[in-house]
């Protein structure tokens, strides 16, 4: 453990970055485990990946534009104007993006062997890549969620849950899903390049996938999500300094460790 607050001085605004990127990607998670669209993270990161292959081929001077451009361009085609009764329609538009960008990034960087090594890079992950910058984004990004979640909840579980109701009382369900598609490329695209695909997918789906485990009400699944996701991510940081181990990965697999108490807790059904 005094490693890790040693560590502290030089390393605390990529700790707090990587903690409030985790909670930011849960607050996300829970819309798109609700919409039942697990594999659109995957495919939003792939077309991320794309983009960053795309940067690197100009020169390196772009990628992380070209990355959060094509993360963005990929969640709008696969989520984008499709809402709960066209999921057949999802499904395929997300088999579309994922395949389509995962064989093209590496075909383009084929001929250029040190530029695939850094792709593969970013496809494993690596917290410590957060930075000031980071820092910054996602604290307004966090300030954004509480502000959603306090003036926009109901709108958005009655979308989640049931479309058709919300359409009736006239919410723009195709405009919902633009937005929430167009939003989670953008924060995909900005945590691929910070911290990887890995760190990308994992915590923006198992938190959400163990708030339901646990939780009663959808409404519910916006704050405990992000908490779990915090906490996950930051006993994970902790273990990766003290057993120098890779931050990402220790992180996703103390989220996914507490997705499997969360299924034991529903088991046993014990109350939130």
């Amino acid at each position: 453990m005094s490693l890790f607050f040693e560590s502290w001085e030089y390393f605390w605004q990529t700790y707090i970055a990587a903690v409030l990127m985790s909670m930011v990607l849960a607050f996300l998670g829970c819309m798109i485990v609700t919409r039942g669209q697990i594999f659109f993270v995957a495919a939003v990161s792939q077309a991320s990946i794309l983009g960053m292959a795309l940067g690197i081929l100009s020169g390196g001077g772009f990628t992380t534009v070209f990355s959060i451009v094509f993360a963005v361009s990929g969640a709008l085609l696969a989520g984008g104007g499709v809402h709960g009764s066209m999921r057949s329609l999802r499904d395929e538009r997300t088999a579309l993006v994922f395949l389509l960008t995962s064989s093209l990034s590496v075909i383009l960087l084929s001929k250029f062997p040190a530029g695939l090594r850094d792709l593969q890079s970013s496809v494993s992950s690596t917290v410590l890549g957060a930075g000031p910058v980071e820092l910054a984004l996602f604290v307004i990004l966090v300030i954004g969620s509480i502000w959603i979640y306090i003036w926009k909840s109901e709108e958005i579980v009655l979308y989640l849950t049931d479309p058709v109701m919300a359409a009736a009382v006239g919410l723009d369900i195709l405009l919902w899903s633009w937005i929430i598609s167009g939003v989670t490329g953008l924060v995909t695209g900005l945590v691929v390049n910070s911290a990887g695909v890995l760190f990308a997918f994992g915590s923006m789906v198992l938190p959400a996938l163990g708030a339901r485990n646990i939780c009663h009400e959808t409404k519910e699944l916006f704050v405990i999500a992000p908490i779990l996701s915090g906490v996950g991510t930051s006993i994970g940081l902790i273990i990766s300094v003290v057993w120098e181990i890779p931050s990402g990965q220790s992180a996703v697999f103390l989220q996914s460790l507490m997705l499997v108490l969360t299924y034991v807790v529903r088991q046993v059904k014990l109350p939130i």
